[in-house]
């Protein structure tokens, strides 16, 4: 599956920190089972459904503006779309209930797992509003990767404002950490966040102008 490269090399890398002891044969047994192309894919999560038991993957895509929701075997099992206005979908994560959280260019948007929408919050922003570019508390500025918290708070790399904003469920803000730099505890175009689960918060940072990756814990 076409997903970005950046989400991969972070996922991966989340992997070998959380398994540092698994044995090396039990590494070799990388194979595809099956491929799916999605145009413009920038975000991938995984979810199994408490009730049923099922998996399925949803991948976010920046041309098609919505969650394509994918069975395990490779078939699409349906189509999201994101409100009623909607702009660049970068990411997305759901909590264990199904409900779907989005990262968008100047927003945050919540969905239930049908669909349904639930809330979006971000510089005028609203179920028919794609919302607009901001630096206040609770605004975005190319919002590109959000994860969940083992805190139940939401963590949003707000990529262009060069910091992390962390909202409730309800999409209110809490509070935030980060600012333009290299020096310790500032950030410099943090591009995606994930969750660990000893509570540490890992996330990709891309310097402006090199080709040197950056990845801080905190």
């Amino acid at each position: 599956m076409n997903v970005n490269l950046r989400k991969f090399i972070l996922l991966f890398t989340a992997c070998l920190f959380a398994c540092p002891f698994a044995r090396s044969a039990e590494q070799d047994n990388w194979y595809i089972a099956w491929e799916a192309s999605v145009p413009s894919s920038s975000g991938v999560a995984y979810h199994v459904d408490s009730t049923t038991g099922v998996g399925q993957i949803y991948v976010t895509s920046t041309s098609s503006y919505d969650v394509k929701v994918y069975d395990l075997n490779g078939s699409l099992d349906r189509t999201i779309t994101i409100a009623s206005s909607r702009y660049y979908p970068y990411d997305l994560v759901l909590d264990e209930e199904g409900t779907i959280y989005i990262a968008e260019l100047y927003a945050v948007t919540c969905l239930e797992n049908d669909g349904t929408f639930k809330w979006r919050t971000g510089k005028n922003a609203s179920e028919s509003n794609r919302g607009d570019s901001g630096s206040g508390d609770g605004e975005f500025n190319q919002a590109e990767g959000i994860t969940l918290g083992q805190d139940g708070n939401l963590y949003v790399a707000d990529r262009s404002n060069h910091r992390v904003q962390v909202l409730d469920k309800n999409g209110s803000f809490i509070r935030k950490f980060g600012e333009k730099g290299s020096a310790p505890g500032q950030l410099n175009n943090p591009l995606d966040i994930a969750s660990l689960p000893d509570r540490a918060l890992w996330w990709v940072i891309i310097i402006i102008y090199t080709t040197s990756n950056q990845m801080v814990l905190f």
